[in-house]
């Protein structure tokens, strides 16, 4: 069975840099004269590095990483253990509201910029103080700068 993360409870970590891991199916069979999870993804291909039970397993370019625990009873020649990833790459195009049209125009943008700010009481009072993370870009063909939450893409403040 693959264990557990204890940091988010999923069984597979998936690499946050964005391009690294793409949306695949992946498929770990266990071979009996290996005496190992051969591990194969629908567009990574054949992997050269086998997984071994009890061991962490990190895919040959990074993609995904787990940890196959053996159980009471012993692995058979063919099991097979099967895994989704899914597109997490937030992307941002001034579609705000999923319709297909552009609500802000932004096209051709450069690289974005990350920064937060802090909202909250100012006058010293026990007032909640949050930190809001968010990503600056711009539009090098309609000269537009815009505010883009990260967690969503929306463009939230725009200027021209």
């Amino acid at each position: 069975y693959l264990e557990q993360n204890g940091s988010d409870y999923n069984h597979v970590v998936v690499n946050g840099c964005a391009g690294i891991a793409v949306e695949e199916d992946w498929t770990l069979m266990y071979n009996s004269a290996l005496g190992a999870w051969e591990v194969e993804g629908i567009y990574s291909g054949e992997q050269v590095n086998l997984a071994y039970e009890d061991q962490r397993y990190i895919s040959d370019k990074g993609e995904v990483t787990f940890l196959i625990r053996a159980g009471g009873t012993p692995t058979q020649d063919g099991w097979r253990i099967t895994f989704e990833v899914s597109n997490g790459a937030i992307t941002a195009n001034g579609d705000n509201t999923g319709s297909g049209n552009r609500d802000v125009l932004f096209d051709m943008p450069g690289d974005l910029t990350f920064f937060e700010y802090r909202v909250g009481g100012s006058d010293g009072a026990w007032d909640l103080i949050d930190n809001r993370p968010f990503l600056l870009g711009f539009s090098s063909t309609n000269d537009v700068v815009a505010r883009i939450h990260p967690q969503t893409g929306y463009l939230e403040v725009s200027w021209q």
